[in-house]
């Protein structure tokens, strides 16, 4: 990319300082989003916040850094899936959170745990990244695809199809080989049901192997194209919102500043598609609002100065100024649409609950009268 003048500089400069939140602002974002946090854990957080500087005293880079602490994994939410698939996709968290070991599990809930730890354990013995992809692909993406949920028009899908078909044959062969090692089938389960349980883990952990186990590979890159090139319902089955800030993600660690646009229309894609943002969405334009502060000043050296202060990458830094804004306002109605919902059941409940006592208190009072 070329270098721009001291004037195209200043032209594509950004006020990334007046882009912190007040702290009576940021005091309502947090009482939105951790309504449901527990109350002692509440109360040590505002001990420790009443002792730091007011926000105004620390500047971004403390701001910044104090938001990315506060996004912990535990708050992420449950995989987004489309309204079709919801009922199926509840089922099967249902299942896992109502199942217990003192409990006797049914067939279906043994086939499905078989299944995440099989795959699992294949993915953690890749010695590769290829032999990680190959297992993606053979084990999963190739079943999604010939689970019939879109017509194999392309020959990606047709292949697709029929290597799944070759590897279900040989398994069942395998099966009737060694009976001992293969669990006695009291009912049929259908891989549509195994993987609307498992699909969306099974490539949370290829997203999470591959930065961990292979960083320098980029064909985690790869997955979410081949994932859509299997059909939308296909696509709809495996995607989620956890699945598309992976994507990001892996896209910054690979290209840096130069990614930010192709992030951008990931970020209208998400939006566009209704699939939720969150934590980790934030907590990634976060990083990058940070490191455009960092490098815009020179603190990385000349060349990532340069490479930041590009006019394509200012264009890009302001698109992800806007971007967090659009985040924040999407996450803060959803907690107030979640927070009305609340109070609406609640007052549904009392009313319910005051209509009965008026129903059972008038009912004294008739036969008191008789």
């Amino acid at each position: 990319m070329p270098f721009e003048t001291p004037e195209d500089t200043q032209a594509a400069d950004l006020d990334l300082d007046g882009s912190t939140i007040t702290p009576r602002e940021r005091e309502a974002f947090e009482k939105l989003f951790k309504m449901k946090k527990d109350t002692e854990s509440t109360s040590e957080k505002t001990g420790v916040a009443k002792k730091q500087k007011p926000e105004r005293e620390l500047g971004l880079d403390a701001i910044l850094d104090a938001a990315v602490q506060n996004i912990k994994p535990r708050e992420r939410p449950p995989p987004q899936f489309p309204v079709a698939l919801r009922p199926m996709a509840e089922e099967a968290r249902e299942r896992q959170r109502t199942s217990r070991p003192a409990m006797a599990e049914t067939y279906k809930d043994q086939a499905i745990q078989e299944d995440l730890d099989r795959i699992t354990a294949l993915m953690d013995k890749a010695g590769t990244d290829v032999d990680l992809w190959n297992i993606l692909n053979t084990h999963l993406l190739n079943r999604v695809a010939a689970l019939g949920l879109d017509p194999a028009t392309t020959s990606k899908q047709k292949a697709a199809v029929k290597a799944w078909h070759e590897i279900e044959t040989s398994l069942r062969r395998a099966a009737k080989q060694n009976p001992a090692k293969s669990p006695s089938r009291r009912a049929p389960v259908s891989d549509l049901t195994i993987l609307t349980a498992n699909l969306s883990t099974h490539l949370q952990h290829f997203m999470t192997l591959m930065p961990s186990t292979f960083p320098s590979s980029l064909l985690a890159l790869n997955l979410l194209p081949t994932l859509k090139s299997l059909g939308p319902s296909a696509f709809a089955l495996g995607a989620s919102s956890s699945l598309y800030n992976a994507h990001m993600r892996a896209l910054y660690t690979a290209y840096g500043p130069s990614a930010l646009h192709t992030i951008a229309d990931t970020l209208r894609e998400m939006d566009r598609e209704v699939y939720d943002f969150d934590e980790e969405t934030l907590a990634l334009l976060l990083r990058i609002i940070k490191d455009a502060k960092k490098y815009r000043r020179g603190n990385g050296g000349p060349g990532l100065f340069a490479l930041w202060n590009t006019e394509s990458t200012g264009r890009g830094v302001k698109g992800m100024l806007q971007w967090r804004v659009i985040v924040e306002e999407k996450r803060q109605e959803g907690a107030l649409r979640r927070a009305r919902e609340e109070e609406a059941m609640r007052e549904a409940e009392t009313e319910e609950g005051g209509g009965e006592g008026i129903g059972e208190e008038r009912g004294g009072v008739a036969i008191a009268a008789g």
